[in-house]
């Protein structure tokens, strides 16, 4: 709560700077605190991108709103600059110039409440860059990162790194839904007292969700009339193109399932209820299938996805993928995804790992980024202990939720049991999205801050979280309810 003031703090400031005359902004910069990152110079054996390079400006030169081109970079051999912040920044500059009519109309045109909510757009935005290389190799990509890292205008320039996803246990059983008792398919329900949330609401179609994944089968009955086509991207070719017909480029299933547990309507053939029965999802596919059971993400691709999905008005995105420092020859922090998380307007749920450590000890991204609008998720059991595969961290990981031997969506027109903090994510995704249905004028800290108080406290999870306990549906929209 101490970090939220301060960054309060800082973004009040950066308004009244801008409100006398745009200077001084750029003091801001350690909004995304620099001393928590060291930059570490990526190596050969790194797994990037051998033709991009990605770049975030200062707070000064974010806030000029230049266009870049392939010339302004002629001294790395650019071919190609695309904007990964366009709609963020968009946002920003429509800031500055609400903040500054409001000056000149002597706060007439906009309220306190609104004031500050500027200041913290324009205080937050920083532009991201992705710098195409007309000649590829790991090699330029390191050379050319040295030389813009030398530029007054450049806070990082970093690889566009790989995350390959390889871990088949993260993906869900194989069991068909015949094989599955009705109290294995709800103890997930029933746990986190869903029923008793439904009292209030079953959800809005007006909230969006994002699912940042392998993608949705948007064919399955229990998903199809929660999904917005027209809205579905596919980001693994590099750009955005329109997914009309959305499919989950993973077997088995990912992305379907991630789906299911946030958003499916009742189905009799699978009796599948979702966290939120009304709510209107978006596949955003940022994962390439590479294998029978694995699927490689760029930093570019999902930095993409996010910035779409700002533009759309995407309130929640689910994000159950990460990486962690053991991948990598040394730790790294890659300040460009940072800087995407940290420009979205909206929540960012995302999955705490697989790998059965202590995240503040070993870190795992995104989920370690330590930000008011981000919720790192835990994997917990029906007896309310750690799933055995799930990372922990007192105070890297903020909340368990049920993700071991979970119900939901599979390939075609199937449902499994899925195991997980891929699957335990997508409950405070859901729970989420019912609170914004009671109450959508609360803002991403105001719903992770509910979130996190109104857990159950458990004493297995006592020292392995923030909050200290399990996500309780029930507890939390009631809380959303009476919030003002």
């Amino acid at each position: 709560m101490k970090k939220c003031v301060m960054i309060l703090f800082a973004s009040v400031l950066s308004l009244s700077l801008i409100l006398s005359g745009f200077i001084g902004v750029v003091q801001a910069d350690d909004l995304i605190s620099t001393e928590d990152s060291s930059f570490v110079e990526p190596s050969l054996e790194d797994n990037f991108a051998d033709n991009h390079v990605l770049v975030v400006l200062t707070r000064e030169a974010s806030l000029e709103f230049n266009t870049y081109t392939e010339n302004s970079f002629s001294a790395i051999g650019c071919a190609k600059v695309t904007n990964l912040s366009d709609a963020t920044g968009s946002m920003a500059q429509a800031a500055m110039t609400q903040a500054s009519a409001a000056l000149l109309s002597g706060y007439t045109t906009i309220s306190p409440a609104n004031e500050i909510k500027h200041a913290e757009t324009i205080g937050n935005y920083k532009q991201i860059l992705c710098l195409e290389l007309a000649e590829p190799g790991k090699e330029n990509v390191l050379a050319a990162i040295k030389l813009l890292m030398q530029r007054d205008d450049v806070l990082y320039a970093g690889p566009d790194y790989i995350m390959s996803i390889n871990e088949r246990d993260a993906y869900g059983t194989a069991e068909t839904n015949s094989d599955i008792s009705e109290e294995d398919k709800r103890w997930a329900v029933d746990k986190i007292k869903l029923s008793d949330a439904w009292r209030y609401t079953t959800g809005s179609s007006d909230v969006l969700v994002g699912i940042l994944d392998s993608g949705i089968n948007g064919t399955h009955p229990a998903l199809v009339s929660n999904l917005d086509k027209a809205l579905c991207y596919d980001f693994t070719s590099g750009s955005g193109i329109a997914e009309p017909n959305p499919v989950d480029g993973l077997t088995p299933t990912h992305g379907t399932g991630v789906a299911g547990i946030i958003g499916a309507q009742y189905d009799n053939a699978g009796s599948l209820d979702g966290v939120c029965q009304n709510v209107t999802m978006v596949s955003l596919k940022v994962g390439k299938l590479v294998s029978s059971n694995g699927f490689n993400i760029h930093m570019a691709w999902v930095i993409s996805a996010i910035d779409y999905a700002a533009d759309i008005g995407v309130d929640i995105l689910n994000f159950s993928a990460g990486w962690d420092e053991s991948d990598m020859e040394d730790p790294y922090y890659d300040y460009a995804v940072a800087a995407a998380i940290y420009n979205y307007p909206g929540l960012f749920v995302c999955a705490a790992g697989n790998k059965n450590w202590n995240n503040d000890e070993v870190y795992n991204w995104p989920s370690n980024y330590d930000f008011p609008n981000l919720i790192s998720v835990g994997s917990s059991t029906a007896d309310d202990t750690k799933a055995n595969s799930s990372c922990y961290g007192s105070t890297t990981v903020d909340i368990f939720a049920p993700g071991e031997a979970v119900y939901s969506t599979s390939g075609g027109d199937g449902y499994s049991l899925q195991t997980g903090t891929s699957f335990a994510t997508p409950y405070v995704t859901g729970v989420a999205a019912l609170m914004l249905s009671v109450n959508p004028d609360l803002t991403p800290s105001e719903l992770k801050e509910i979130i996190l108080i109104t857990v159950d406290p458990i004493d297995a999870f006592e020292t392995l979280c923030v909050s200290g306990g399990r996500l309780n549906a029930y507890r939390a929209v009631l809380a959303a309810l009476t919030r003002q």
